[in-house]
């Protein structure tokens, strides 16, 4: 299994276009309220919550949902407002023109130009998707499910950059996808990893699942489809939690034995991969009380913990909410006060600790090598009209 899933990602990664996966996976994630819904999910049970998709409305629609801000007269390394939204964003992904917004317990995937911010598409969804992310080709991959409890269809969309076409499978249940290829990608429910093809968008063809020998997630037959999942030397690292219980993990598929977090001690806000190490941000509770951030903790191919020494003795660090990353650019949210996102690389070296001009609480982020975009509520927690920012990236964090 590891030779195969090896192959199929330096595939993937090598043609892939420059974009960062939401988190968790992630996939495991849902923020702000949602990373507040993200940690009572993961400590209560893991049922993914989405439903069925149904595409609607025209290119160029505004459905009264946002604000296209358009380009502003600002000099070119000014944080520019490229949409105004009255509902909350669960993930941002971007690939080539395109911006995408998940609103995820809003039922809306909204396209946008990454330049602009005119609206391109928007596809509306009759329940929530916990999965958006972005493969070779940029394809967009959207999972859907019924809401906790509830009935109705489960499955996963491939859809076409501007989200007019798409191709689908029914019946398949995660909160996390994992693209291999351009009509390829690892699907993680709570038996293991399964290997999905589907046609490209708008084309015909048969969609494929098969389930891949040797790739249990665990034992524990309360393990839940995982909440984020991403690769980690050469195997595919998991999120996983066992249903009734605050146990949220990370595993490496196929090799359950090794883990990292759960028990009563370290709990999992969110994870990402820079391919040869994961970065995780953590959090504590004691006595039911649940911590808002914690440290971020660096990982090895083994899930054993290699978190260098300055990030041991950074007080921002120690505050980290969430965790996102672009090559070997790494994004954290945090608590600590005038520090809302930092940013670092995490090549061969670690870079130095730099703070963005953001304020708010953070709750989802995409970027590129150039540009990071950002979603934050002010105040924290709010339910206000919220802002989709771009920022230049800083030297220092390139």
């Amino acid at each position: 299994m590891s030779a195969e899933v090896n192959q199929e990602l330096k595939a993937a990664f090598e043609t892939a276009s420059e974009f960062v996966r939401p988190h968790p996976e992630l996939a495991e994630r849902a923020r702000a309220g949602a990373r507040r819904r993200r940690r009572r999910t993961l400590a209560a049970t893991a049922g993914a919550c989405a439903a069925v998709l149904v595409i609607a409305g025209s290119a160029y629609a505004a459905a009264g949902h946002h604000q296209h801000a358009g380009a502003l007269s600002r000099p070119a390394n000014s944080p520019r407002v490229l949409a105004t939204v009255d509902y909350q964003v669960t993930q941002l992904a971007v690939s080539g023109r395109y911006l995408y917004l998940l609103a995820g317990q809003n039922s809306l995937l909204t396209a946008y130009d990454a330049a602009t911010g005119k609206l391109i598409r928007q596809v509306h969804l009759p329940n929530d998707a916990p999965a958006l992310a972005i493969g070779p080709g940029g394809l967009v991959w959207l999972a859907y499910s019924p809401d906790q409890g509830g009935g109705g269809p489960t499955g996963v969309w491939l859809l076409s950059p501007d989200l007019r076409l798409h191709s689908a499978y029914t019946g398949l249940r995660t909160n996390t996808i994992l693209p291999s290829g351009p009509t390829t990608a690892w699907i993680a429910d709570q038996h293991g990893l399964v290997r999905l093809q589907l046609p490209m968008p708008g084309q015909s063809g048969r969609a494929t699942a098969h389930r891949v020998p040797g790739s249990s997630l665990g034992a524990s037959p309360g393990i839940a489809p995982g909440w984020w999942s991403g690769e980690i030397g050469g195997r595919i690292a998991v999120l996983v939690t066992n249903a009734g219980v605050n146990d949220g993990h990370l595993v490496l598929a196929g090799l359950p034995g090794l883990r990292f977090g759960g028990g009563w001690q370290t709990h999992i806000s969110a994870v990402t991969s820079t391919g040869s190490s994961l970065w995780v941000t953590t959090y504590t509770q004691r006595n039911g009380e649940t911590s808002l951030s914690g440290p971020l903790v660096r990982l090895d191919s083994r899930l054993a913990v290699s978190t260098p020494a300055p990030m041991h003795s950074s007080q921002v660090l120690a505050r980290s909410e969430s965790v996102w990353s672009a090559g070997d650019t790494i994004w954290v949210a945090t608590d600590a006060r005038g520090h809302s996102l930092v940013c670092f690389t995490a090549g061969r070296t670690i870079g130095p600790v730099t703070t963005m001009p953001v304020s708010g609480e953070v709750v989802a982020l995409s970027a590129t090598a150039s540009t990071v975009y950002v979603n934050a509520l002010q105040p924290p927690g709010s339910y206000a009209p919220s802002h989709v920012v771009a920022y230049q990236v800083p030297a220092a964090c390139r």
